[in-house]
Order: structure tokens, then C-alpha cells, then sequence
């Protein structure tokens, strides 16, 4: 009977050891997506910022050929054809792999800079046993 009580009392430990844990990495994951969710509406500004800049570089190249100040219609339109034609560029999958690519020598950059790779392009990931490799092509792939 004892030896039952030390066991469940043994389990009931490691479980709440655990559990302590597991809420104490949920802290950090819960404040990283936090941080995310920050970055990406930071991003989204910058991103709409960009548009704008497209859109008046539109207006001002059109203005130029245009003796008169342009129409509300006309600035609508102007502006809705140029984000169109520059949303179809990026969208190119010529375009898309040259952004991939780029994103992943950056990305291979900064986890340099940060120290998490060495040996080659292998090291060990946080604490687990799971290892990034940065291959020829610029990719990566979690092993």
C-alpha cells in the first residue's frame, strides 16, 4: 500500500513538473506569437505605404502626358490598374522562387549572425535533436 501512495505520488510530481513546464514554454510561445502578430501588422503598414508609393508613381508618370489636374475617376482607376499590374508581377513564378531564394539566404544570414549554425550549415536546433541544413540551392529542410 505504501509503496502504491509513493507511486502515485511520484506521478502526481513528475506531472505537475511537467505541466510547470509546459506553461512556462506556453509563456514564451504566447508572447513570440504576440511579437508576431505585432510584426505583421507593422509589415502590412510598410506593405500598403509601398502600394501608395506605386500608385502615385502611376499618377505622376500619367500627369505628365495631361495638361489638365486628373479626375477623381481617373486617379481610381489609374491606381486600381497599377496595383493590379504590380500584384500580377510579384505574383509570377519567376518572381515568387526569386523571392524565396532571397528569403532564405537572408534567413540563412541571420540564424549566422545569431550563432545557431555552424559545422557547414548543421547545428542543433534550440535544446531538441531536430537539425537545420541549408542546402546548395539556398533552401532549407528540417531533419
Amino acid at each position: 500500500m505504501e509503496k502504491a501512495i509513493m507511486n502515485v505520488q511520484r506521478v502526481f510530481l513528475k506531472t505537475f513538473q511537467v505541466g510547470w513546464r509546459m506553461t512556462e514554454g506556453k509563456k514564451s510561445f504566447d508572447e513570440a506569437m504576440s511579437e508576431s502578430k505585432n510584426e505583421l501588422e507593422g509589415l502590412r503598414v510598410q506593405l500598403n505605404d509601398l502600394m501608395v508609393k506605386f500608385g502615385l508613381r502611376a499618377l505622376r508618370t500619367y500627369q505628365t502626358g495631361k495638361s489638365y489636374p486628373l479626375k477623381p475617376m481617373e486617379i481610381k482607376s489609374l491606381v486600381k490598374y497599377e496595383l493590379d499590374n504590380v500584384m500580377a508581377d510579384v505574383s509570377q513564378p519567376e518572381n515568387i522562387e526569386s523571392i524565396i531564394k532571397k528569403t532564405a539566404l537572408e534567413w540563412e544570414k541571420q540564424q549566422r549572425n545569431q550563432g545557431v549554425l555552424a559545422n557547414g550549415g548543421w547545428a542543433k536546433k534550440d535544446k531538441g535533436n531536430s537539425r537545420v541544413r541549408f542546402m546548395e540551392n539556398g533552401l532549407y529542410g528540417l531533419r
